[in-house]
């Protein structure tokens, strides 16, 4: 989000290890603000993870946690590499860039 916000929604069935590119029908992992699906509309903003191959490990904020700008929301991972932490945006809404 472009600012602070809520973690208000959150893909709640992810477990450790599974696939995000099959099991889930859109990038959108986390909704910060006050809505109540993971549908983003203006003034919030949806966390997404990066493009490709990625698996969920864990959650390192709550649906109903407090989160400022840069903020890690969760972590994911490629199967071979590093963990990439998904962050609540420090860029202007619409602004894109790498979610990690």
């Amino acid at each position: 989000a472009a600012t602070c916000g809520l973690v208000v929604k959150q893909q709640d069935g992810l477990k450790m290890g599974m696939p995000l590119d099959r099991v889930m029908k859109d990038h959108n992992i986390a909704t910060v603000g006050k809505l109540q699906s993971l549908k983003v509309k203006t003034g919030e903003g949806g966390i997404d993870v990066p493009d490709g191959h990625w698996l969920f490990k864990e959650w390192r904020a709550k649906t109903g946690d407090a989160v400022k700008a840069g903020d890690p929301i969760c972590v994911v991972k490629q199967p071979s590499w590093n963990d990439c932490l998904p962050r609540a945006s420090t860029m202007t809404l619409g602004g894109g860039g790498d979610p990690c």
